[in-house]
């Protein structure tokens, strides 16, 4: 192990501990790519991803696979990456949840959506995901989805169904 030498101390408290994820998040970008039936959202700040949102498309409408909000995000150091690595250990974790993420993910998901001429999105919702996010169906009733029992286009393991119609 490196011994840490005071004056590098003080550079890893302040540019690595004081790393502040609501400012990363004012910075991050979103990244669609739409392919081989697949529509997918990044987001990405300058020190990497820290979300997404997939879908499969069919016709015309479009699946919600996935939708994820990192709260366990690994962010690069702000240089010298190699050398505080060595010196530190591995990048810090960084959670950003709760920050506007994930309803900056699901606005582009929709207008991707809508571009692509998109006129129903659907998604099946499992009980151990509102476990994981309560607020979940709260979240997606706010960006307009509507709620209902799952029907057969859902995974067995569904206890409710999000569908959104598009105009």
């Amino acid at each position: 192990m490196v011994q840490i030498l005071p004056g590098v101390a003080l550079i890893k408290d302040y540019m690595i501990f004081k790393i502040n994820p609501k400012k990363l998040a004012s910075r991050v970008k979103l990244d669609i790519s739409q392919g081989d039936n697949l529509l997918h959202v990044w987001a990405r700040s300058p020190r990497g991803d820290v979300g997404y949102i997939r879908g499969s498309i069919s016709k015309d409408w479009l699946c919600l696979c996935d939708l994820k909000v990192y709260d366990d995000a690994y962010v690069s150091y702000p240089f010298a990456n190699n050398l505080l690595v060595d010196l530190f250990g591995p990048y810090k974790k960084l959670n950003f949840r709760g920050l506007g993420i994930g309803s900056r993910l699901l606005r582009a998901f929709i207008d991707a959506a809508r571009k692509l001429g998109i006129r129903e999105i659907w998604g099946s919702v499992q009980d151990g995901d509102t476990k994981q996010t309560p607020h979940l169906l709260d979240f997606y009733k706010k960006h307009g989805f509507s709620i209902t029992e799952p029907d057969d286009e859902c995974m067995d393991i569904a206890k409710w169904k999000i569908v959104m119609k598009l105009p």
